[in-house]
């Protein structure tokens, strides 16, 4: 991957984290299960595709985009995604 769209993509996964960090409504939930006795992990698994747009100044990469798969978002899946100030058409 080249070092722009790797530095890119680094950037992209601060600001998710930062996010994450900065939401109350996450913090509320994760009190509410730690004073209920429990410890908390969070794992989140993202995929992401890059697809190379023609004149585009990043060098196109090694990424399959072959098959792009038809995903179906319901409204918590798409209120979960604009809390993280990700956009969902």
């Amino acid at each position: 991957m080249p070092e722009k769209l790797n530095a890119l993509m680094m950037q992209l996964r601060v600001s998710i984290d930062e996010s994450l960090k900065e939401s109350e409504r996450i913090a509320e939930a994760i009190s509410e299960i730690q004073k209920a006795g429990y410890d908390f992990f969070l794992t989140l698994e993202a995929t992401m595709r890059l697809i190379k747009r023609e004149g585009s100044e990043i060098e196109q990469s090694s990424i399959d985009n072959s098959e792009v798969p038809e995903i179906s978002l319901n409204p918590q899946d798409v209120k979960f995604f604009r809390a993280l100030k990700i956009k969902v058409d």
